[in-house]
């Protein structure tokens, strides 16, 4: 084992890096235990004789003494003070995607399957593991999508759909599944990456490390996936899908088919009962039927298995009718790309709750889309001003309300909306300036809306 006997530092001490001090605490000679925030939360890692250094220590260079090898939760950006110094002094820094990799066997990892992309992860992996599991194969979801990888190394025989993020691919340098799925690349995170260029190369280092024995499956629709690819040599083999009628495609839309043809295998999946709505989730759907042929899953599997899978809370999630007002909860589009794709879905009338933590993200597609799409435009949280004054520039076709608090833009939305229309929180931003995380504002959208639906009964 070449960590035995080292010392790490694992920076970050939510529930990834209690993982890894859980599972490498009997392996490194010493590991200390570092996060920013002075009341983290620490378990019992202090019962397992590990140092824990918090709050403004966490950012002390003397902190790095003997230390051979860092473990980063993905939260952690490149500027932090620790990682500085340590690129300075040539400490090796990991992911803890990197690290639960580098434990699996040869075996193991040829039955990965990792799933990236801005905005659809959660739902492919979760798909794709269903798909598997109606298979009758051993699979485990995990990665971003909430059980750290490192968690399943001491499983064995099973296949791994693996939600990876920007944020793990950016310190991986051996990650190597085989089958790797780009799903699509928009504007997000450029405040961590600095431009959308930066943000597409490091989503491809999914494919980076891949031989010619893997597979890389592409959303060829995706302009900055087409874009990026073409100056670019993938060594695996290359499956690509799309909505277009493009007979080139690997796997193509014709209605309500996904049409197939990958090596010597070619069928065609009917998703006419698919409980998932919207393009963005037929491609969701064509590249998980892409990866179920390549593992050798029947068309009969794969079709029960799509008809079965229902959408996750707080994607496009209907909520039910209040005063004969359609509303939905689409808290987890943190992105515009999202909430783009969220609008495709529904006519005016409509009334959009927008807004939250700004990731420097370009919001020109995002105004053309909600010109077309709605009449009224809420705007909540840390951005609401920002946004403001952008719109303030331009010739808009809907009207704009300020709110302070997710109740009033809740009550507000209400107030507006016309019996027959629709109410939508798609914020395309991230949540973390009012609230704990997507969920956290998904759950209190939710219990406001059933709250005012129970009134009228």
């Amino acid at each position: 084992m070449f960590l035995e006997g080292k010392n790490l530092l694992v920076l970050g001490l939510g529930k990834t890096g209690l993982a890894v001090i859980d599972r490498m605490h009997k392996l490194a000679d010493t590991i200390i235990a570092v996060d920013d925030n002075p009341m983290a939360e620490t378990g019992n890692i202090k019962e397992k004789g590990i140092r824990i250094v918090l709050g403004n220590d966490a950012s002390n260079k003397e902190v790095l003494d003997d230390v051979d090898i860092i473990i980063t939760s993905p939260g952690i950006p490149g500027s932090h003070p620790l990682i500085q110094y340590a690129q300075e002094i040539n400490i090796p820094i990991w992911s803890e995607l990197e690290l639960g990799w580098s434990l699996l066997p040869l075996q193991e990892k040829k039955k990965a399957i990792a799933v990236t992309g801005t905005n659809g992860k959660t739902t492919a992996v979760n798909l794709l593991g269903r798909m598997l599991s109606v298979n009758n194969l051993k699979v485990k979801v995990c990665g971003n999508v909430g059980d750290p990888i490192i968690n399943t190394v001491d499983e064995k025989g099973i296949f791994r759909v693996i939600e990876v993020s920007s944020f793990q691919l950016e310190r991986s340098n051996s990650f190597a599944p085989f089958v790797g799925i780009l799903l699509n690349i928009s504007s997000d995170h450029i405040d961590r990456h600095g431009t959308i260029e930066q943000y597409a190369e490091t989503k491809f280092k999914l494919f980076s490390h891949q031989t010619r024995s893997d597979f890389s499956i592409l959303n060829r629709d995706d302009p900055i996936i087409t874009q990026t690819v073409s100056g670019i040599n993938l060594r695996s083999r290359v499956i690509t899908y799309g909505l277009k009628q493009d007979k080139s495609l690997n796997l193509r839309y014709d209605r309500p088919y996904v049409v197939y043809k990958i090596g010597q295998k070619q069928g065609r999946i009917s998703i006419e009962k698919a409980n998932l709505g919207g393009k963005h989730n037929i491609l969701n759907i064509m590249s998980c039927v892409a990866a179920a042929v390549i593992l050798g899953i029947e068309d009969n599997i794969i079709e029960k298995a799509v008809s079965d899978f229902m959408p996750l809370k707080h994607r496009l999630e209907y909520l039910g009718n209040c005063r004969g007002i359609d509303c939905y909860n689409d808290s987890k589009a943190t992105n515009p790309h999202a909430t783009i794709a969220a609008l495709d879905n529904f006519s005016k009338p409509l009334t959009l709750i927008l807004g939250g933590k700004d990731k420097g993200m370009d919001l020109d597609d995002l105004f053309e889309a909600i010109d077309k799409k709605v009449s009224h435009l809420i705007l909540l949280g840390e951005s609401r001003k920002k946004i403001q004054q952008v719109l303030d520039k331009r010739q808009s076709t809907f009207n704009v309300h300020m709110a302070k608090s997710l109740k009033q833009a809740v009550d507000t939305g209400l107030s507006l909306t016309p019996s027959g229309g629709i109410l939508l929180l798609s914020p395309a931003f991230a949540s973390m300036d009012m609230f704990k995380d997507y969920k956290d504002r998904g759950n209190q959208y939710r219990a406001m809306i059933e709250e005012r639906i129970n009134d009228r009964r």
